[in-house]
């Protein structure tokens, strides 16, 4: 076999041991097992000596005093990293749920007389789900203001398919500021909207 072989087949080798030691890494060392690891090497490392003598640990501590520092201190900046990717996390979603909401309420306010109608009837019957058909104009425009979605794309025999409400834009189906918004947008488009049935 050629040295280039050889190379090559070490080098195959050593990535795939890579790839197995990040997954291992991944795997393992969360917080569920940082933490234990943490409070064990700080426990050694830092408690007083008559405590580790009470528990027989005091040889121990002394005769690996450097490795259970590591040890405390790789974990703790370990977790220390979890928990601010935890935190960014949370803040980035409560973020995107705030540009969210900012963004159907815009579009809530600055909707097409055939984008009302559509609205109309969800307001009216006090349903989350309607029934359109796919290639209907103003709910695909509903659709990409964030205001509808279709759950799936299964059909009816008639081809409508059902379409509901968002979560964010259910919200103000619960309030009067949501008939608010489809009045104030139906008298500027020219014709006053039928109330909703009680």
């Amino acid at each position: 076999m050629s040295t280039s072989a050889n190379v090559l087949g070490f080098r195959i080798l050593m990535e795939k041991f890579f790839s197995a030691l990040v997954k291992w890494i991944g795997d393992h060392l969360s917080p569920i097992y940082l933490f234990p690891l943490a409070a064990i090497s700080g426990f050694l490392v830092f408690a007083p000596i008559n405590w580790l003598a009470y528990f027989g640990l005091e040889q121990l501590a002394r005769s690996y005093r450097g490795i259970f520092s590591i040890a405390f201190f790789a974990a703790t900046i370990l977790l220390m990293g979890h928990a601010a990717s935890a935190a960014g996390q949370k803040l980035k979603k409560v973020l995107s749920v705030r540009k969210l909401r900012r963004f159907v309420r815009t579009n809530l306010e600055n909707l097409g007389v055939d984008e009302v109608s559509v609205l109309q009837q969800y307001a009216e019957s006090q349903k989350a789900s309607i029934h359109f058909s796919p290639a209907n104009g103003a709910v695909q425009g509903l659709i990409d203001k964030a205001i509808l979605y279709r759950p799936s794309q299964q059909m009816r025999p008639d081809g409508y398919v059902a379409h509901n409400l968002t979560s964010e834009a259910r919200k103000y189906m619960r309030h009067d500021r949501f008939q608010e918004i489809l009045d104030i947008n139906s008298k500027n488009m020219g014709f006053t909207p039928s109330k909703p049935k009680k």
